[in-house]
């Protein structure tokens, strides 16, 4: 009697630690799918809430370059003999000395007369250079966003594609690619004056594959 008392306490004993074991599992699978539910909410928020990020760019540069419109519509000025225009934009003023059109990748931004860390978050920025379709190489910076903003997509372009970029008055001139190369940061070979008395636009973002790489894009005024 004792020995089957014995044998069904053991039995007893190990069908206890079978269910401790399997509800040890279960807890560490529902944990396991508890935490990857949670990072992948995270990442779908962040995802989100950085292409509301650069939608909202998007938007302020859109301002930026329709209320430069609207004012030289109906402002009192002659906008021939402006060389920049400040347009103030809810708690900020940007300097706006252009405009840079190219119809292949869809890009119509204004070009902000100078380059900081705010101003390249929303425009195109002159890095170096004259004022738009001034004699010398314009050179022009702005994000690749990598969402076909900006210039995300200026990598597409080929030899003979077409940038019209338009002055303060909004006199335009074509420019036709003629190079485009990757280069260092430090490499400075792009943003040199020596043009030879003629007019050249220069453009600059991060490579889309390595962000240790510039992506440049030059351009040569051409007659259409």
């Amino acid at each position: 009697m004792n020995q089957i008392v014995c044998s069904n306490s053991s039995s007893l004993s190990e069908g206890q630690e079978s269910l401790k074991c399997r509800t040890r599992k279960n807890i560490g699978l529902w944990c396991f799918f508890g935490g990857a539910v949670c990072v992948s909410v995270f990442c779908f928020c962040a995802v989100v809430f950085r292409k509301f990020d650069l939608l909202s760019y998007e938007k302020v540069s859109n301002k930026i370059l329709e209320s430069s419109k609207v004012s030289k519509i109906y402002g009192e000025y002659d906008a021939s003999l402006l060389k920049e225009e400040i347009i103030f934009y809810e708690n900020g003023s940007f300097s706006v000395i252009g405009s840079i059109e190219i119809k292949k990748i869809d890009v119509s931004y204004p070009i902000l007369s100078d380059v900081n860390t705010e101003h390249l978050k929303v425009a195109p920025c002159r890095l170096y250079g004259p004022l738009p379709n001034e004699v010398g190489n314009l050179c022009i910076a702005a994000h690749n966003y990598k969402n076909g903003t900006f210039f995300s997509d200026i990598s597409k372009l080929i030899n003979g594609d077409v940038i019209t970029i338009y002055d303060i008055s909004g006199k335009s001139v074509n420019y036709e690619v003629y190079d485009i190369f990757r280069v260092k940061p430090n490499e400075l070979d792009p943003i040199r004056q020596n043009t030879d008395n003629s007019r050249i636009v220069t453009l600059i973002t991060c490579d889309s594959i390595n962000d240790s790489f510039r992506t440049i894009v030059k351009a040569k005024e051409v007659k259409l």
